[in-house]
Parts: C-alpha cells; structure tokens; sequence
C-alpha cells in the first residue's frame, strides 16, 4: 500500500484497500455457535462443586470406624463419669451444710443472740437440720433448712440420692452459735464433724467432712481412710 505527498489517504489496489470484516462460511457459522463465557464459567463452577461434595463425602466403612471409636471412649469414659457424679453429689451435700451453719453464726453475730443448730444423722437416708432460737425454741424466719421429708422420701436423699450422712465420734447436736461467734454444745466450746460418704463402696468415693470447731471456725475438707497416719475425722489437706 502507498500513501502520497500530503495525505493520509491510502491507495493501491482495491483488495488491499477492502476493510476485514471477519470469517465467512464455516467458520463463521463456528462462532456463532460458540458458547459465551458466561456459560462457560458456569460448568466449570458446577464440576468444581461437584468434586468438593465428592471429596467432602465418606463410606459405610469410614463410618463404622468412627462408630467404633465413639463405642469405645464412651466405655472407658463411663466408669469415671459414674465416679465423677458421686463425688460431686458428696461434695454438693457437705457444702450445703457448711454454708447453712455459716448462715447460722453470722446471723448470731449479727444480731446478737444465740442460735441453735440441730443435725439428725439419718444413716443411709442422709441428714437432716434446723435452726432455731433458745428461747421457746422459736423458729428463725428465713432460716435455711434440710427438712426430714419432703413427701414419703427424705428430702436429702431426694438431693443426694446414693450419699449418707453421719456424726462424727463425740459429736453432740445441737450446737449453739454464740454471739462472740464460738460454737458451744453442753455448755462449753466444742469441736465435732459430720461426714459424707456413698452408701455404697464408700471406699471407691471420697468422704467429705463439715468441721466445726469451738473457736467459730467452719470448713469442709477431704478426709482418707482411717490409718495410723491419718486418724478418723482428718482432713487430708489440713
């Protein structure tokens, strides 16, 4: 192609000078046809879609392995589980009297009178308590209790179901919260213990104790078997 002086207008033959405007024939008709992009990222997303569902799936037999597994941590597991819940309901019970007799002494600290705290060691059945006030033996509004029975079943076994309750060895009830805060049974200051075991196989379980002492001090604590090391009523962690 030439272009002359002073223009920009191109000459030469009529086929160099005809505009392209695209295939003919087959090949346009190849085009036309042709599917867009559109379409063509949309099989490509479902095929992609279709191989993650496949990646993401499992078999019968993986599927039975974990099964398995699953059966075999929940029958090691169980045995302690068991063992856990007992120990907490002891744990629960000693707590619950610990925190009433604490309810007890500061409310003769507070308002300056003497509070009667009684306990009834029910074996097997558990315990049960109440307090009151010397005088007339008056009831003490407000006061937290464990009733004997709530129906025909001690209401203590209904709580701690499996736990029992009894006195320690020269323990005397009731005891008397003084206004100075000292704890007295008999007419002077008196130590003692309430202990908490299973009813059964104690020996696999933990025993609880509710410690009082003449000094006012009140605490629960974990207590071993009896031994010349550890006699009975000691805390382990005293």
């Amino acid at each position: 192609m030439f272009l002359s002086h002073g223009s920009n207008r191109a000459f030469g033959p009529s086929w160099a000078r005809a505009r392209w405007r695209g295939p003919t024939g087959l090949g346009a008709r190849a085009l036309r046809v042709s599917p867009s992009r559109e379409s063509v990222a949309q099989v490509v997303a479902e095929r992609r879609a279709s191989r993650r569902l496949r990646q993401y799936g499992f078999t019968v037999v993986e599927l039975m392995v974990v099964i398995a597994v699953v059966a075999i941590a929940t029958a090691v597991a169980l045995p302690d589980l068991s063992t856990w819940l007992v120990n907490s309901r002891i744990q629960q019970a000693a707590g619950d009297l610990q925190e009433n007799m604490q309810w007890g002494r500061a409310y003769a600290l507070k308002t300056d009178q003497e509070v009667d705290f009684n306990l009834t060691a029910g074996g097997n059945h558990g315990c049960s308590w109440s307090m009151s006030l010397p005088v007339a033996n008056s009831n003490i509004q407000g006061a937290p209790s464990m009733a004997i029975t709530s129906g025909s079943t001690p209401l203590f076994s209904q709580r701690y179901p499996g736990i029992s309750c009894t006195v320690g060895a020269g323990a005397v009830f009731p005891i008397t919260f003084m206004p100075s805060g000292t704890v007295w049974a008999a007419g002077s200051p008196a130590n003692g213990y309430v202990a908490f075991a299973a009813n059964s196989d104690a020996s696999k379980f933990v025993t609880w104790l509710v410690k009082y002492y003449g000094a006012g001090e009140l605490r629960s604590c974990i207590t071993a078997p009896a031994s010349a090391a550890t006699p009975v009523g000691t805390c382990v962690n005293q």
